[in-house]
């Protein structure tokens, strides 16, 4: 199965854009911006294919085990160059991305942010984590 991220809009501090599973919009996506350097927790990850993996011994994971019933570990895009840990998770700007994907019901571009992300982000786990040793793909594509 694929994840598919597509990036639609960047204002050169923030990037949103949509998350599909297979070929349905799952959610919107939010990131931090381009840069050619990477500058850690200050760039999102380089348009690609990687593995999708779960990293269940993190202090992220263990909030979130506590935080959602029934939770298991991060949902882990793995290998992107220059970042160890790039998750799936919770948030509403580029502030709170630290270089991973944020998950949002909604979009406003005039503000770049995303909306309903806690919703957002367990309809999206949930439909996913059950199926991770499937062996899981994230394509990342750049529109903009």
């Amino acid at each position: 199965m694929k994840i598919t991220i597509k990036r639609l809009y960047n204002d050169g501090d923030t990037t949103i854009g949509a998350v599909y599973i297979q070929s349905h919009m799952i959610a919107f996506s939010c990131e931090d911006e381009p840069r050619e350097e990477k500058l850690v927790n200050e760039t999102r990850i380089p348009a690609g294919i990687y593995p999708l993996g779960v990293r269940k011994c993190s202090p992220m994971a263990k909030r979130y085990d506590a935080k959602f019933e029934d939770h298991d570990g991060m949902l882990w895009i793995q290998g992107v160059p220059g970042s160890e840990y790039v998750y799936f998770h919770v948030g509403n700007d580029e502030s709170d991305s630290s270089g991973c994907v944020l998950l949002g019901q909604s979009a406003n571009v005039a503000t770049m942010n995303i909306g309903s992300s806690v919703k957002a982000y367990e309809e999206f786990f949930y439909m996913v984590r059950p199926h991770i040793d499937e062996g899981w793909m994230v394509e990342v594509i750049d529109e903009v």
